[in-house]
């Protein structure tokens, strides 16, 4: 059933490579870590094991590789958003389900649930292999002053029996970019208050939030991203004023994958974590583990965004399928003939093993009575090597690989560059020129600088451009008005912290006494500020697909 936006609805009711495992392959011998131990849930998992995916399809599904994606998964629930053209006023959705249930003749098939789009990047849409019991449509939602705000994008909220137990998907599209951010915070403030109105019931919150996390912060902020935390602080800080009253909600991925950036959205002038699944008290307990699926083939043309996925265990009370919390950073010492690992033990109370691999492959699995590893091993003159180490708890559950180590068997331990010490100065008229050094590279060459710049000192410093050079002409600037520079490092370990804040006015040209019409000023190359992307595709090899921004 197709359910037509209804804006009386929420009245009635109120009154829903290229940071550490980033980099598959430092060198040629090493592979992508992705996987190395992601069990196979869905066939060792008791029968109250379901399976979701988030997936922001990109102008409705206009790429068929979403749908290799989609199989390959093989979900319980399809949460999915840009579904576009799906309707059932013309049988397109119908159409779309029937197309979906022949791709898996096996299955159970899916029943769904959507709304008449405005816009080919519009539209929300459930697939269940569940029942659905009920569906709400909201295009207008109520905000804590009592007025009302018309959504950018309509949301809805679909109640699934899943395994006996009544949960609300609730799926949403925040207004998109930079310019978006009051309408995403007024979005967020009234869906929590359509939220509140149901009750204590579960809730799976999910979609493209087009928002940071304020919980992505250190080495797993945005390298470049403007779009700014604050719509996710409303949802996860219960302190917040704009904060539900009746429910506190926990980030899937990241509580699952705390050190793995986990970027949703990645080109050439942007990458950030940006489609989330969030869930209530009720489900807290059921998380088992959750992917980004960047490493499908199809991922680099079947959308703009990446999929992930998320297992949920309705029965955990009676069976452990909960992995253990994996390991942060390990630390080596190295020598030519050997690599000592250790690490620090693990926070979980049923730890049992350590498992231990280099490049992807498994070396060995330890007692938890030891934190250190010996690696003998006859290097290859000047080649990198990947360690890491996961955890295995009693039940068998492994977790997530920690934060992988590299190493150079001629170097040493290979890191991310060091501070960056940026410099500004205006020797050149009408311009500003930005220079930098970096402390230490880390061991590898750098491969790129990413340069943004604010209007403000303690403005957003929104991403400026990408060079591979260790200085900058900046042609974008208004004479007299000073603009202010961070600057960012890269080598293929990771990126460095951010350069101190440096600003410069660029001056005007000498005026041309002898020529009275000279008003000093160069109409031709003096540009308005203009703190839009703007960028230089590189011609370095790395994972990242360039692609168009999102509408």
């Amino acid at each position: 059933m197709n359910i037509k936006k209804n804006k009386v609805i929420t009245i009635v009711i109120i009154i829903s490579f290229l940071y550490i495992n980033r980099f598959s392959a430092v060198s040629g011998n090493i592979t992508s870590d992705k996987n190395i131990i992601e069990t196979d849930i869905s066939q060792n998992a008791a029968s109250s094991v379901f399976k979701v995916i988030n997936f922001n399809l990109l102008e409705g599904g206009k790429n068929d590789g979403w749908k290799e994606i989609i199989v390959a998964e093989n979900a319980d629930i399809l949460l999915l958003s840009e579904t576009g053209r799906w309707s059932s006023d013309d049988g397109s959705l119908e159409a779309a389900v029937a197309e979906v249930n022949q791709l898996f003749p096996d299955e159970k098939p899916y029943s769904a649930r959507t709304f008449i789009p405005d816009s080919v990047t519009d539209g929300q849409a459930v697939f269940s292999r569940f029942p659905i019991i009920d569906s709400v449509v909201l295009d207008t939602i109520i905000l804590d002053d009592g007025s009302t705000w018309n959504i950018n994008h309509a949301v809805i909220d679909v109640s699934i029996d899943v395994y006996g137990v009544v949960i609300h998907f609730i799926v949403i599209h925040f207004t998109c970019c930079d310019g978006g951010l009051s309408s995403r915070l007024k979005e967020m403030e009234g869906i929590l208050n359509y939220i509140d109105t149901l009750g204590d019931v579960p809730i799976m919150y999910a979609g493209d939030f087009n928002s940071d996390s304020p919980q992505d912060v250190g080495d797993l902020a945005p390298p470049v991203s403007s779009l700014g935390p604050e719509p996710i602080e409303i949802l996860l800080d219960n302190e917040h004023p704009k904060a539900s009253n009746n429910h506190t909600f926990i980030d899937v991925y990241r509580t699952l994958r705390p050190y793995d950036p986990g970027y949703t959205y990645i080109d050439s002038t942007f990458q950030s974590r940006l489609d989330y699944i969030f869930v209530n008290e009720p489900l807290m307990d059921t998380l088992i583990n959750s992917t980004v699926l960047d490493f499908y083939p199809a991922a680099s043309y079947a959308s703009d965004h990446f999929a992930v996925n998320a297992y949920f265990n309705m029965d955990y009370q009676n069976t452990d399928l909960r992995p253990p919390t994996p390991l942060g950073l390990i630390s080596a010492t190295v020598s030519e003939t050997e690599t000592v690992l250790s690490w620090s033990n693990g926070t979980d109370d049923d730890i049992a093993l350590f498992n231990i691999y280099r490049n992807g492959t498994f070396l060995s699995s330890i007692k938890v009575d030891s934190t250190t590893f010996t690696d003998n091993v006859n290097y290859l003159a000047n080649s990198i090597y990947q360690y890491s180490v996961t955890i295995s708890d009693l039940n068998g559950n492994e977790s997530p690989v920690s934060i992988p180590l590299y190493i150079n068997s001629s170097y040493g331990v290979l890191s991310k560059p060091s501070e960056v010490k940026l410099e500004i100065t205006t020797e050149i008229p009408e311009k500003l020129h930005l220079k930098w050094t970096v402390g230490n590279t880390g061991g590898l060459p750098i491969i790129e600088y990413v340069v943004s710049r604010s209007i403000t000192s303690d403005g957003v410093f929104v991403f400026h451009t990408i060079t591979t050079e260790p200085e900058l002409i900046d042609y974008k600037v208004r004479v007299g008005l000073g603009i202010y520079y961070r600057v960012k490092a890269r080598n293929a370990i990771g990126f460095s912290d951010l350069s101190n804040i440096a600003s410069g006015i660029a001056v005007a040209s000498p005026v041309n006494t002898t020529d009275p019409s000279s008003s000093g000023i160069s109409n031709n190359e003096t540009t308005p500020v203009n703190i839009t992307y703007s960028f230089i595709i590189l011609p370095f090899a790395m994972i990242y697909q360039r692609r168009k921004y999102k509408k």
